[in-house]
């Protein structure tokens, strides 16, 4: 009786460990993204195509949305802070930019740490 007993708490002890909690994350096993490489961010490399592809159809040109013109590294580099604040909101907030659209953490990382190192125009 001893034995028997002595087996079935063995195999429930063994079970257990085999069937234990999992908490692996699938992102950080498999990931799918790509990285961001935030190790030699330039304004013309980094900086100025974020403002191309996401700001400038709004601000540029004669008359730029809310008078602000993100055209050239002077432009971009006096609104970096605003331009940060207004891209990090949450969506759904009124005042996040582009309007509707969250833009990737990557590319706000970039424009962050940009701001960070001083804004260099590289």
């Amino acid at each position: 009786m001893r034995k028997l007993f002595q087996l079935i708490l063995l195999l429930m002890m063994v079970g257990g460990m085999m069937t234990s909690c999992y908490y692996d994350n699938e992102e950080e096993l498999y990931p799918t993204g790509q990285i961001c490489d935030t190790t030699e961010i330039t304004f013309s490399g980094d900086i100025l195509s974020m403002a191309d592809n996401f700001c400038q159809s709004c601000h540029s040109g004669a008359t730029p949305s809310g008078n602000l013109n993100l055209e050239t590294y002077d432009q971009i580099s006096a609104a970096a802070e605003k331009m940060y604040e207004r891209i990090s909101k949450p969506v759904g907030d009124p005042q996040l930019m582009p309007p509707g659209q969250k833009l990737d953490d990557c590319t706000i990382k970039k424009l962050k740490i940009w701001i960070e190192e001083g804004k260099p125009n590289n």
